[in-house]
């Protein structure tokens, strides 16, 4: 069809949203792929020192930069953005969720190399250094 005529034509009904639909379950799709990664690579809870271990509470794959919804999900639910964390380092009382926990990336390899681990002071809202890994899952303790 030439292009002065396609204006007079509309898309099948629908069509939008099947290729929205589409191009969501492709998203969905990698983000499973990628968390299934960081569950090989992670083997658990990645915060250091957590006591979870022993308690078999049931893990998370967490993004470290939580974009929420419309972020760039190529960027956000990449292996470099996500680590396994219990629940409750992932979303309990003191957790990532709540703002008290935090985890920085030290190399451009993101989550896949050495994170530093943070938590926040309650009284002075300071932000105090934990934990710093050498490799992943071995980590260095800086102060409690």
């Amino acid at each position: 069809m030439s292009e002065p005529f396609k204006t007079f034509f509309k898309e099948p009904l629908g069509t939008h949203v099947r290729q929205r639909r589409a191009r969501r379950a492709a998203v969905v799709s990698a983000e499973k792929a990628n968390k299934l990664k960081v569950r090989a690579r992670d083997h658990g809870c990645r915060w250091p020192g957590c006591e979870c271990r022993g308690l078999r509470l049931t893990t998370e794959v967490s993004h470290i930069d939580d974009k929420g919804m419309g972020g760039d999900h190529a960027l956000r639910s990449g292996t470099d953005n996500m680590v396994e964390l219990c629940v409750e380092r992932h979303r309990g009382t003191t957790s990532l969720h709540s703002g008290d926990l935090r985890i920085d990336k030290l190399t451009d390899r993101g989550a896949d190399g050495p994170l530093a681990f943070y938590r926040k002071n309650a009284e002075s809202g300071e932000w105090v250094h934990l934990w710093t890994d050498r490799t992943i899952g071995v980590s260095e303790t800086h102060g409690r």
